[in-house]
């Protein structure tokens, strides 16, 4: 999923878009009509994005999720993420834009960028849209790009903002990966299929 390179990698993952994102999807496509049926498989997209470990230098894990989504904060642990702005909340969605998680990330952003030298990819998984917001992570990517570092977005299509969009278009060093095409193999429904990839009376 990300660019294979000898760049070193550091990975944040918004885990509320990629959570909203994935039950949108389902909802849109009639695979369910209630949201708490679907269940991000957390395990098999961390792996699909980290797919060079030893090349990776910072790994954070934040936002909101449901208490059905909080085993969440164990997969990341278990992969050496720092998820304590991983949270549970009642509602995510009415939180999901928490100027802590923001700060935060951009405050990690320049603390790496200023930090290393050398080849070096910031990849963000998920986004802060939908695509029609702008974003609140720009600042942090146009850091990184301006300082010589390549970005990748990994995200739902949908959730990509335009201005998120507009680097990648704009000829920086920018790259846009859309997890639409593995929607079955990263989100599970209750009734329909499992993480495991079989059909399951449970979401996960």
């Amino acid at each position: 999923m990300v660019q294979r390179s000898e760049d070193r990698l550091h990975i944040f993952f918004d885990v509320t878009s990629i959570w909203v994102g994935a039950r949108a999807i389902a909802l849109s496509r009639g695979e369910t009509r209630v949201e708490d049926e679907v269940a991000v498989c957390w395990d098999r997209l961390r792996r699909l994005v980290d797919t060079t470990p030893s090349r990776t230098r910072n790994r954070f894990a934040g936002g909101y999720l449901p208490a059905a989504e909080q085993h969440a904060a164990d997969v990341f642990r278990s992969g050496s993420y720092d998820a304590r702005s991983l949270h549970v909340a009642e509602d995510p969605s009415a939180i999901r834009s928490a100027d802590f998680w923001d700060g935060f990330v951009d405050l990690c952003v320049r603390g790496a960028v200023e930090g290393s030298t050398g080849k070096n990819r910031l990849v963000f998984v998920g986004s802060d849209g939908p695509a029609t917001d702008p974003s609140s992570y720009r600042g942090a990517c146009e850091f990184a790009l301006e300082r010589g570092w390549s970005v990748e977005l990994v995200s739902w299509g949908a959730f990509v903002s335009r201005d998120l969009r507009a680097l990648a278009h704009n000829g920086r060093v920018c790259h846009v990966v859309e997890l639409d095409p593995k929607f079955e193999q990263l989100v599970a429904v209750r009734g329909l299929r499992s993480c495991s990839g079989q059909p399951s009376g449970e979401a996960r």
